[in-house]
């Protein structure tokens, strides 16, 4: 299970007789929103400066695996996985959704609307 607390994202099992914490991915900024793919991989959080971190869940890292950017005054309101984790759409305070590629390495998104 994951559990946003803002500056840090826990990962707890919960499989066994007690809770396990497994990781700690601190975050640079304080996380509006965190999603897990449900393949049970990745996890990708949100922020207010427009920032998407993205996550491997099989490594404990301080570090994310990739970074996607918003461009402009907006905020990350919301986070999905789409179509077997290939994909994050990100809900915005513009309006606006973007929808990410988890698996190429170019940080633009890869739809509007």
């Amino acid at each position: 299970i994951l559990v946003n607390l803002g500056r840090e994202v826990l990962l707890w099992r919960l499989d066994v007789s007690s809770p396990e914490l497994l990781c700690r991915y601190p975050q640079n900024y304080s996380a509006r929103s965190i999603a897990a793919s449900p393949n049970g991989k990745l996890f990708a959080s949100g922020f207010d400066d427009g920032n998407i971190a993205l996550w491997d869940l099989g490594v404990c890292s301080a570090t994310p695996i990739r970074m996607f950017k918003l461009i402009g005054e907006t905020r990350v309101m919301s986070l999905v996985f789409l179509h077997h984790s290939r994909y994050i759409a990100s809900g915005e305070s513009s309006g606006f959704v973007h929808l990410w590629s988890t698996e190429a390495y170019d940080a633009r998104p890869v739809m509007r609307f």
